[in-house]
């Protein structure tokens, strides 16, 4: 019996796919036997096939032969493509589930999907380098080729903790000839704007300075009284000139983009402020309060404000100021006066208000009975007192407070 066994092992030994490490292979359950000559119990073995062990789920781990990866690869080709160390850190089981969903995304299309396109790249780019050389630069005519070398992958803020190493404490030497005209900028970016942005650590960098009206005479007594912005559209612009200023300095910054992208997301905090001119205001103080918190992040060597830490820089900044977000109009029961429900005086909306709010066309003629807090359309939806006239060039309305009929000509 002992010999049978014996020549049992030597044989499944043999076959290509046998070196799999100990720990990966479970033994089979109880197997049936046959009598030998000398009625001895021996193992029963089909003809011409050896036993076959059943995989455990549990990584490969270092302890693997090549010659198991070899095997994966040849018997998993949907995922042949994964590095090394890949294969090795998941079980068998999940490399055979990762096979099988592959497989079939390609047996759809007949081809690789974008997105099996984009994940083979990535695991390439794992286990490759480039090296670069030594050369000449001189930010103008002379170019060293590593700046035209693909985009950062790492996160955004290890970037930023990363240059942190290699910037001066006083910030880059400031330029102001970058080619902004070209892009339709340059009435937004003045000498001290410029300044300010080349030193990620100084706490003078305000988004005033990327207002139109900053760079035209910013030394006269009349534009420092006077309000930067004169709408919203003014305010977009001017972050968005600070935030390609930005990446134009530092291509590893994007501090700004982050607070951009966030007052995009929440579409600039319209539901929050009642008028127009208190909305600006508070958005850029808003904004500045962020440059600041960013500038001090910068000095400690901490991450810039991404995404989750404007939210809560958001939700600490509007409930110091009480505000809170004005609630959407409740239905009503389609009869005239207010909403059922309703308690105290309703919030006024600014005049981007969103497309479903109604601005009252009985008070823009100059005839409507209700006041406007109790005035309601014939399904019990509030209707604002606001001047509907359309003005500018996108066609928004007016929403000052006068009707349509005084409406300045």
């Amino acid at each position: 019996m002992e010999a049978a066994q014996r020549e049992l092992a030597e044989e499944a030994a043999s076959r290509p796919c046998a070196s799999q490490p100990r720990g990966h292979l479970q033994e089979a359950g109880p197997s049936r036997s046959v009598s030998g000559k000398n009625g001895a119990a021996q193992p029963y073995v089909p003809d011409g096939d050896a036993p076959t062990l059943p995989y455990i789920p549990t990584p490969l781990g270092s302890e693997a032969r090549p010659l198991d990866v070899e095997c994966i690869r040849r018997d998993f080709p949907a995922i042949s493509h994964w590095s090394e160390e890949m294969l090795r850190s998941q079980p068998v089981g999940d490399l055979a589930k990762a096979n099988a969903e592959l497989e079939y995304k390609l047996g759809r299309s007949g081809r690789p999907t974008l997105e099996m396109q984009l994940d083979n790249n990535f695991q390439q780019l794992l286990s490759s380098s480039s090296v670069v050389k030594t050369g000449e630069d001189n930010q103008i005519t002379i170019l060293h080729p590593a700046r035209f070398l693909p985009g950062m992958l790492c996160a955004a803020t290890d970037a930023w903790l990363q240059a942190r190493d290699f910037t001066p404490k006083s910030g880059l030497i400031p330029y102001g000839q970058y080619d902004v005209q070209n892009l339709g900028f340059s009435r937004n970016l003045s000498a001290k704007a410029w300044a300010a942005v080349h030193n990620p650590g100084h706490g003078n960098l305000s988004i005033k300075l990327f207002a139109t009206a900053a760079s035209q005479a910013a030394s006269s007594r009349e534009q420092k009284e006077a309000e930067p912005f004169g709408d919203l559209e003014d305010f977009k612009t001017a972050l968005r000139a600070a935030s390609l200023a930005q990446t134009m300095v530092m291509p590893w910054n994007f501090s700004i983009t982050a607070i951009e992208g966030f007052l995009h997301s929440t579409k600039y905090g319209f539901r929050y402020f009642r008028n127009q001119r208190d909305h600006i205001r508070q958005l850029t103080a808003f904004v500045d309060l962020c440059f600041t918190e960013n500038s001090r992040r910068w000095n400690l060597r901490k991450p810039f404000l991404v995404n989750q830490d404007l939210t809560n820089e958001w939700n600490v900044f509007t409930a110091a100021l009480g505000a809170a977000p004005h609630p959407p109009p409740a239905r009503g029961s389609g009869k005239r006066g207010r909403s059922p429900g309703t308690t105290g005086p309703s919030p006024l909306r600014p005049r981007w208000a969103e497309e479903e709010d109604k601005l009252c066309r009985r008070f823009n003629m100059g005839h409507c009975k209700f006041d406007e807090r109790d005035c309601t359309d014939g399904r019990g939806r509030r209707l604002y007192h606001m001047c509907d006239v359309r003005v500018g060039y996108n066609g928004a309305k007016c929403g000052k407070r006068h009707s349509a009929k005084n409406h300045p000509r």
